[in-house]
């Protein structure tokens, strides 16, 4: 079980990574550490007290729970799709990380479940106009058995446009599919 926390910790570092953040952020498995110079809870650690420092207030910054997600019910965030679940939602600076595991691994069939994606994130958007001023992508990595299967991210611009009609749900997963990677 400890196994599974690590990768699925490394998925979300993968996310992170891939929505812009640089390396240096995602090295560090947690930003739970006291504020002081890193010498409790570490005996070994003490030469690299001036790096634990600078990388402690960029953690401090960047790390926010899901629950500080403006204009977002993060609670009720649920996928209606059954071969997909949200493993782990967070948000890092201006991006939201979502972690998904999924039982397709057909790109095709994965994709077409995609298309229930989109309509859950713009239901999950509860005040349109606090999200967009705070929250530029959302960011997502889906996984099968731990193995990562594609990564692609969501434009928060392209949400609103959907929640006011101005673009199909079908434009919009399509723009969502363009990021695959």
């Amino acid at each position: 079980m400890e196994r599974r926390k690590i990768l699925l910790g490394s998925g979300a570092a993968l996310a992170t990574a891939l929505a812009g953040c640089s390396s240096s952020e995602t090295d560090e498995p947690s930003g739970n550490g006291s504020d002081d110079d890193g010498s409790s809870g570490s005996s070994g650690n003490g030469s690299d007290s001036s790096s634990d420092s600078d990388s402690d207030s960029d953690s401090d910054s960047d790390s926010s729970s899901s629950a500080d997600v403006p204009g977002f019910d993060s609670d009720g965030f649920e996928l209606s799709s059954s071969e997909l679940s949200v493993i782990e939602l967070d948000r890092s600076g201006e991006t939201v990380d979502v972690l998904v595991s999924t039982e397709v691994t057909e790109t095709e069939q994965l994709y077409a479940e995609l298309d229930s994606v989109a309509a859950d994130i713009a239901a999950a958007i509860s005040d349109p106009d606090r999200f967009k001023d705070e929250i530029e992508t959302v960011s997502w990595v889906l996984e099968h058995d731990d193995n990562r299967v594609v990564g692609l991210y969501v434009d928060v611009s392209w949400v609103i446009e959907y929640i006011e009609d101005e673009i199909s749900r079908d434009e919009l997963v399509d723009k969502m599919l363009d990021t695959a990677h």
